[in-house]
Protein backbone atom coordinates (compact mmCIF):
# COMPACT_ATOMS: atom_id res chain seq x y z
CA UNK A 1 0.00 0.00 0.00
CA UNK A 2 1.56 3.31 -1.02
CA UNK A 3 0.84 6.56 0.71
CA UNK A 4 -0.38 9.58 -1.21
CA UNK A 5 2.40 12.17 -1.64
CA UNK A 6 2.01 15.16 0.67
CA UNK A 7 0.62 18.26 -0.93
CA UNK A 8 2.22 21.62 -0.32
CA UNK A 9 -0.21 24.09 1.13
CA UNK A 10 -0.22 27.48 -0.58
CA UNK A 11 0.41 30.46 1.68
CA UNK A 12 -2.73 32.57 1.55
CA UNK A 13 -1.60 35.66 3.44
CA UNK A 14 0.85 38.53 3.02
CA UNK A 15 3.94 38.35 5.20
CA UNK A 16 7.22 40.05 6.02
CA UNK A 17 10.34 37.91 5.93
CA UNK A 18 13.66 39.12 7.28
CA UNK A 19 17.13 37.64 6.99
CA UNK A 20 19.80 39.41 8.96
CA UNK A 21 23.42 38.33 9.30
CA UNK A 22 25.80 40.52 11.24
CA UNK A 23 29.53 39.77 11.33
CA UNK A 24 32.34 40.88 13.60
CA UNK A 25 35.51 40.37 11.58
CA UNK A 26 38.65 40.93 13.67
CA UNK A 27 42.06 41.64 12.16
CA UNK A 28 43.26 38.42 13.73
CA UNK A 29 41.24 35.50 14.93
CA UNK A 30 37.93 34.02 13.92
CA UNK A 31 34.90 35.98 12.78
CA UNK A 32 31.67 35.87 14.75
CA UNK A 33 28.35 35.76 12.91
CA UNK A 34 24.93 36.47 14.39
CA UNK A 35 21.98 35.29 12.30
CA UNK A 36 18.30 36.05 12.61
CA UNK A 37 15.62 34.84 10.23
CA UNK A 38 11.93 35.41 10.78
CA UNK A 39 8.61 35.50 8.99
CA UNK A 40 5.43 37.03 10.25
CA UNK A 41 1.90 37.20 8.96
CA UNK A 42 0.54 40.65 8.17
CA UNK A 43 -2.84 41.62 9.56
CA UNK A 44 -3.92 43.49 6.44
CA UNK A 45 -3.22 43.61 2.72
CA UNK A 46 -2.09 47.24 2.55
CA UNK A 47 0.49 47.91 -0.17
CA UNK A 48 3.92 49.02 1.13
CA UNK A 49 4.69 52.74 0.96
CA UNK A 50 8.13 53.61 -0.38
CA UNK A 51 9.78 56.93 -1.15
CA UNK A 52 13.30 57.16 -2.59
CA UNK A 53 15.54 60.19 -2.90
CA UNK A 54 14.34 61.92 0.28
CA UNK A 55 16.57 64.43 2.08
CA UNK A 56 16.63 65.38 5.75
CA UNK A 57 18.49 68.30 7.32
CA UNK A 58 19.51 69.12 10.88
CA UNK A 59 15.97 69.89 12.14
CA UNK A 60 13.69 67.20 13.58
CA UNK A 61 10.83 66.27 11.21
CA UNK A 62 7.96 63.81 11.52
CA UNK A 63 8.06 60.95 9.03
CA UNK A 64 5.61 61.04 6.14
CA UNK A 65 3.56 57.86 6.65
CA UNK A 66 1.91 58.11 3.23
CA UNK A 67 -1.40 56.27 3.18
CA UNK A 68 -0.66 54.49 6.44
CA UNK A 69 -2.30 55.59 9.65
CA UNK A 70 -1.50 54.75 13.25
CA UNK A 71 -3.53 51.54 13.07
CA UNK A 72 -1.99 49.79 10.07
CA UNK A 73 1.63 50.98 9.86
CA UNK A 74 3.90 48.39 11.40
CA UNK A 75 7.44 48.13 10.08
CA UNK A 76 9.33 51.30 9.14
CA UNK A 77 12.58 50.77 7.22
CA UNK A 78 14.97 53.70 6.76
CA UNK A 79 18.07 53.42 4.57
CA UNK A 80 20.72 56.13 4.77
CA UNK A 81 21.83 56.50 1.14
CA UNK A 82 24.27 59.37 1.72
CA UNK A 83 27.42 58.90 -0.38
CA UNK A 84 26.13 55.70 -2.01
CA UNK A 85 26.38 55.33 -5.78
CA UNK A 86 29.09 57.89 -6.41
CA UNK A 87 30.62 57.61 -9.87
CA UNK A 88 34.05 58.60 -8.57
CA UNK A 89 35.91 57.94 -5.35
CA UNK A 90 35.26 60.99 -3.16
CA UNK A 91 38.07 63.21 -1.97
CA UNK A 92 38.93 62.97 1.74
CA UNK A 93 36.95 66.13 2.61
CA UNK A 94 33.86 64.91 0.75
CA UNK A 95 34.10 61.49 2.42
CA UNK A 96 34.23 63.19 5.83
CA UNK A 97 31.01 65.07 4.97
CA UNK A 98 29.35 61.78 3.94
CA UNK A 99 30.55 60.02 7.10
CA UNK A 100 29.10 62.79 9.31
CA UNK A 101 25.63 62.50 7.72
CA UNK A 102 24.23 60.16 10.37
CA UNK A 103 20.43 60.02 10.58
CA UNK A 104 18.88 59.92 14.06
CA UNK A 105 15.42 58.44 14.58
CA UNK A 106 13.52 59.45 17.72
CA UNK A 107 10.69 57.17 18.84
CA UNK A 108 8.88 59.99 20.65
CA UNK A 109 9.05 63.72 21.35
CA UNK A 110 10.86 63.18 24.66
CA UNK A 111 13.41 60.82 23.03
CA UNK A 112 14.90 63.33 20.60
CA UNK A 113 18.67 63.25 21.00
CA UNK A 114 18.57 61.10 24.14
CA UNK A 115 17.70 57.58 23.04
CA UNK A 116 17.68 58.13 19.30
CA UNK A 117 18.48 55.32 16.89
CA UNK A 118 21.50 56.19 14.68
CA UNK A 119 21.59 55.13 11.03
CA UNK A 120 25.04 55.65 9.55
CA UNK A 121 25.59 56.29 5.82
CA UNK A 122 25.22 53.05 3.86
CA UNK A 123 23.20 51.38 6.62
CA UNK A 124 19.51 50.73 7.14
CA UNK A 125 17.29 49.95 10.11
CA UNK A 126 13.95 48.21 10.42
CA UNK A 127 11.94 49.70 13.25
CA UNK A 128 8.72 48.08 14.48
CA UNK A 129 6.65 50.67 16.27
CA UNK A 130 3.24 50.86 17.86
CA UNK A 131 2.94 54.63 17.32
CA UNK A 132 4.59 55.43 13.97
CA UNK A 133 3.08 58.92 13.90
CA UNK A 134 5.46 59.84 16.77
CA UNK A 135 8.63 58.98 14.81
CA UNK A 136 10.88 61.92 13.98
CA UNK A 137 14.19 62.04 12.12
CA UNK A 138 17.05 64.42 11.53
CA UNK A 139 20.59 64.44 10.22
CA UNK A 140 23.24 65.06 12.86
CA UNK A 141 25.37 67.25 10.58
CA UNK A 142 24.48 68.68 7.19
CA UNK A 143 21.93 66.71 5.23
CA UNK A 144 21.36 63.04 4.46
CA UNK A 145 19.70 61.23 1.59
CA UNK A 146 17.44 58.36 2.52
CA UNK A 147 14.83 55.90 1.37
CA UNK A 148 11.72 55.33 3.50
CA UNK A 149 9.68 52.11 3.31
CA UNK A 150 6.64 51.42 5.47
CA UNK A 151 4.91 48.04 5.59
CA UNK A 152 1.67 46.99 7.21
CA UNK A 153 1.48 45.38 10.62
Amino acid sequence: MSEEPSKLQAIDYDRITTNITMYHIPIQGQALAVDNRSTRKLNNLEQPYQRRGLTIGEDWKHLDLGWFDTENAGCVFIENKTGIGQSVIPEKEQQEIFDAAVIYVALCEECKGINSIPIKPGEGRAIDVTSPHLLQIKCVKGSANYTLTIMAN
